[in-house]
């Protein structure tokens, strides 16, 4: 699998337009079997995670990890229906032609961006939501891969077409409420990738709420997700059980968002055990993390990705009494 940037860390920065970039890694689309297609070059701008208990940072092998997604599949509902015609109001876009399913989903609510995949069979189709500030940067670096643009409709502005190949396109629709909407689809003609546009609808939050499926996880009911999810996970004396609050997120990023904060908390404990030489601390940071490989919500998703992977090979560093595991496995966030 390809190591790709944690959701931890996007949600970590301090720059709105950095982090839109990082944005693009964690819907990524999947290369599909066609030989023709070549992925391009992403502009990168500097960024610095912030030190904060929400940003947790899991490292694998020196590079930051959370499974190759877009793999999970943990929000298999159909699309929910909607008027016949786009319309709508708000930053965010939904997709209300039949026949299509919510594959990902991420959304932490900030106002910073997020994004969501649909999928029906091998097609795709990714929606995603930026800041503004980060608009001419986008096209800048569209124009300099891909060449000049055409020009279509979405959701009723003139918006910038580019071609990756004849299955792969992305539309920009120039800024709108602090945020701009672009929208890549795979496996599609042009012809068919046009059509389907027409099938997007501008939402304000109640309405993205709406449109999702029973399994997204939400304000309305992630309280209840995390609670579910830390059932049978052991938490270190003192620790503050993660929130999400105003997210919306497919299941299985639910499940890392909430257990990443523990299991790095167990290796702050752990190190700090190490350290002093207090072996009551090391054995219950090891039988802990040992202990994740009978997680329930790490089971559900060990075939998904490489998040729960990750955290057992934390787990067996302690097993095997390794040293520095906060700073290895956490990018040396402090919690």
């Amino acid at each position: 699998m390809t190591p790709r940037i944690t959701d931890e860390q996007v949600a970590a920065l301090s720059l709105g337009a950095g982090r839109a970039e990082l944005l693009e890694e964690i819907m990524a689309t999947p290369v599909l079997d066609q030989p023709t297609r070549t992925d391009r070059d992403r502009r990168r701008s500097p960024w610095v995670p912030a030190a904060a208990a929400a940003a947790v940072t899991l490292v694998v092998g020196g590079a930051a990890w959370l499974g190759s997604r877009p793999e999970p599949r943990a929000v298999e509902t159909p699309v929910a229906g909607g008027p016949e015609a786009p319309g709508g109001t708000g930053y965010r876009a939904v997709l209300t032609e039949p026949g299509w399913r919510v594959a990902d989903l991420y959304d932490p609510g900030d106002g910073l961006g997020g994004s969501i995949a649909y999928e029906r069979g091998d097609l795709r189709l990714e929606v995603h939501w930026y800041p503004a500030a980060s608009y001419s940067s986008y096209v800048e670096d569209r124009d300099t891969d891909l060449g000049r643009p055409d020009e279509v409709d979405l959701l009723g502005r003139p918006s910038k077409l580019w071609s990756y190949d004849d299955q792969d396109f992305e539309v920009m629709r120039p800024a709108e409420d602090d945020h701009f909407l672009a929208v890549r689809g795979t496996g599609l003609s042009r012809p068919d990738f046009l059509r389907l546009l027409g099938g997007l609808r501008a939402v304000d939050e109640a309405g993205f709420a709406d449109a999702l499926g029973d399994d997204a996880v939400t304000p309305a009911n992630s309280d209840r997700v995390v609670a579910e999810i830390l059932a049978d996970v052991p938490l270190p004396e003192g620790f503050e059980e993660p929130r999400l609050e105003s997210a919306y997120f497919s299941r299985y990023q639910a499940i890392a968002e909430t257990t990443g904060p523990v299991a790095c908390a167990w290796a702050r404990h752990y190190d700090r055990g190490m350290a002093s030489g207090d072996p009551r601390a090391v054995d219950e940071a090891t039988d802990a993390m040992v202990g994740s490989r009978h997680w329930a919500s790490l089971r559900e998703i060990a075939a998904e990705g490489g998040w729960a992977e990750a955290l057992w090979e934390l787990a067996d560093a302690m097993a095997d009494g390794d040293s520095g595991l906060q700073e290895r496995f956490c990018g040396g966030i402090d919690l």
